[in-house]
């Protein structure tokens, strides 16, 4: 579902732990989809661990040569034994649906200036 999405990127590496997804999507504010998820029960967070108190990209960011546009709209989701197929499908649908809403209300304000 979420490769569906134009102007995304997933952030992986050889040493990637499987049960991380750190994805960034173009045009947005990592920061603003991390508020929306946790609105309906998801915590996700913006950018890597690492970083996480941070206002500059991460060092794993920038070894995986993510674009800096790119950075600012990064998030990590961590899965765990809990998760269901169900809340994760669901987490996925509202992470498309705020990454098209969120790139409108972008382009409304670019055009509006």
């Amino acid at each position: 579902m979420l490769l569906e999405c134009p102007h995304m990127r997933i952030n992986e590496s050889i040493q990637n732990a499987p049960h991380i997804l750190n994805i960034s999507f173009d045009g947005i504010e990592g920061e603003t989809l991390v508020l929306e998820a946790d609105a309906r029960g998801y915590a996700i967070s913006s950018g890597a661990a690492c970083s996480s108190e941070k206002r500059k990209p991460s060092r794993t960011l920038e070894a995986l040569n993510v674009p800096e546009e790119a950075t600012k709209g990064t998030v990590r989701i961590s899965f765990g034994r809990h998760n269901t197929v169900d809340a994760t499908a669901d987490l996925a649908s509202l992470v498309l649906e705020t990454v098209k809403r969120l790139r409108k209300m972008r382009l409304y304000a670019q055009n509006a200036t």
